[in-house]
């Protein structure tokens, strides 16, 4: 998509990707074109829909990234922005949450499963699908005290 192209997208619903931090819908809020550099947009955050991985170190440490949060502004390049399609909605900024976290596990757990069949076990598979059964329970409690706290 050219610069001409990208400004129309101002205002207008997009999917925004990242490489490691997860992927986005959001409202494009700003086409930034420096002069003899590809155009980048600024994305507001509206809703999650893939969650972020699991960044693993030496010795199991791992970086443990969690969605942006709804509102917050991102920066991504050219390719890693697009129109939705017409026929796309917003959803629900902590149902999105949750069904991207609930993907994640599911094909996480899907691939355990295969490599068990083979007779494999991939450590970093393994973590990297506990760590996100964690963050759903945390998920799952605090949810469940916002709705005590409502009454």
């Amino acid at each position: 998509m050219n610069r001409i192209e990208a400004m129309k997208m101002v205002g207008k619903p997009v999917y925004a990707t990242t490489a490691l931090n997860g992927e986005y819908v959001g409202i494009c809020k700003e086409i930034i074109t420096p002069k003899g550099s590809p155009w980048r947009a600024n994305v507001e955050i509206k809703a999650v829909t893939d969650y972020p991985v699991i960044g693993f170190g030496q010795g199991g440490v791992y970086k443990r990234r969690i969605p942006f949060e709804e509102g917050r502004i991102i920066n991504v390049g050219n390719c890693s922005v697009g129109l939705l399609n017409d026929d796309e909605t917003i959803p629900n900024y902590e149902d999105s949450v949750k069904t991207a976290l609930d993907a994640s596990i599911k094909i996480l757990e899907e691939h355990v499963e295969h490599d068990k069949q083979l007779g494999k076990k991939d450590w970093l598979i393994i973590k990297w699908l506990e760590v996100l059964k964690e963050r759903k329970s945390e998920k799952e409690k605090s949810y469940a005290l916002a709705e005590m706290e409502k009454g």
